[in-house]
């Protein structure tokens, strides 16, 4: 059983999705922002019995929340201080290995948490700008990545958001040793670099991305290897496809990834790349998306954009391609900061997708459950009519 540190009532809702009839469950109500970890993360723990969300409520800052998925209650985990993890730095804490233990970054300190008994370590403080967390599949080392602040001015220009291409930040890819906190320094090189994902099946491997453009930066995805040696690319430039959003498949060795057309907002696809054997292979979907994530290269879920409608969906690889998009419902998120952003995550054995939304002004964790025949699914119904964005 959890360790917790106060009990709240359930606030869930389930509602049925009008389009694909289908039982979508809201996790909480409160007044503020809740969502789900990246979808680079898994958010469920071993037993599948909680589910794991950041969330905001009045007076109390941002703090961790597991829900018990028995009655839907919700069990607080933290007690930090409040401001001092703002805004969506929760989307980046992540569960070990054996589901039992969770990182996350306070400030600029690496804690974890145990979800058994409650106590809390920091195991390592940096100064800079800092990525993400990820462990390897030993559970032994965290992965994340720093960097050197950078002056972006008041963020209000495309010029000022992307100044760093212009003057690179020295990063750092790093591992913490969880039980010592020593730190090994991977790679490190002037470029932003985030998103450092480890193999869910090879302690030794993990991948980085280049943060920038897909369209322009020399290459996104990255594959390193713990032990040493220089990273590689691990998906080759096409000047007519920018890929991103990568994530790892449940065999550890394949990433499949997002990639968007040069010619415009509607050609999007999906592709899958062997980290080690260099072989890749990707698809133009029938529907864009602002992200995708797959289990296994057979099926890829999708959450849409606003020009192609609020939805989320599965998509089923057909030999050398992608098939139909079918509804799973409506997520409706206007995807207005990072706490709204979709990002949906398969639960391990496929049956449960989890989503964030704002659909009811604020932000939440929903949840909805994947039928075995997808085929009884509807179809995407294609771009809908909105004269107001006209």
């Amino acid at each position: 059983m959890l360790s917790y540190l106060n009990k709240l009532p359930r606030e869930a809702e389930a509602v049925v999705d009008p389009h694909s009839g289908l039982a979508v469950t809201r996790l909480s109500s409160a007044i503020g922002h809740s969502h789900g970890l990246y979808f680079t993360s898994d958010g469920w723990t071993a037993d599948q019995r909680f589910f794991i969300m950041g969330t905001e409520r009045a007076g109390q800052g941002n703090q961790l929340y597991a829900v018990d998925l028995e009655d839907y209650s919700l069990l607080q985990l933290t007690d930090l201080a409040h401001g001092a993890v703002p805004d969506h730095y929760f989307n980046y804490a992540s569960l070990s290995p054996d589901l039992l233990k969770l990182v996350f970054w306070n400030g600029n300190e690496l804690t974890m948490l145990s979800l058994l008994d409650g106590g809390t370590q920091v195991i390592f403080t940096t100064q800079g700008d800092i990525h993400g967390t990820s462990w390897t599949a030993d559970g032994q080392w965290i992965l994340t990545c720093r960097s050197e602040t950078v002056n972006t001015g008041n963020g209000s220009s495309t010029e000022d958001r992307l100044r760093w291409l212009n003057a690179p930040p020295l990063s750092q890819v790093i591992a913490v040793h969880v039980l010592s906190g020593r730190v090994k320094v991977l790679h490190e090189e002037r470029w932003l670099i985030t998103h450092v994902n480890a193999s869910p099946t090879d302690p030794d491997l993990c991948t980085f991305c280049h943060e920038g453009p897909w369209l322009t930066i020399d290459q996104r995805i990255w594959g390193l290897r713990l032990s040493g040696g220089d990273p590689w690319a691990v998906v080759p430039k096409d000047p007519e496809w920018g890929v991103g959003h990568e994530y790892w498949c449940m065999d550890g060795r394949t990433v499949g990834y997002h990639a968007r057309h040069r010619d415009g907002s509607w050609r999007h696809a999906a592709g899958f790349a062997d980290v080690l054997g260099g072989d890749y292979w990707q698809a133009e979907l029938s529907v864009p998306t602002h992200h995708a994530v797959a289990l296994h290269s057979d099926m890829v879920i999708l959450d849409g954009t606003r020009e192609s409608g609020e939805w989320l969906m599965v998509v089923p690889r057909e030999g050398d391609a992608w098939g139909e998009a079918r509804i799973l419902c409506r997520h409706g998120s206007s995807r207005a900061h990072h706490r709204a952003h979709v990002h949906p995550r398969p639960r391990l054995d496929g049956r449960v997708v989890s989503f964030n939304s704002d659909r009811r002004g604020y932000a939440d964790a929903y949840h909805v459950e994947v039928p075995e025949d997808i085929s009884t699914l509807p179809v995407y119904p294609g771009k809908p009519y909105r004269y107001y964005w006209e």
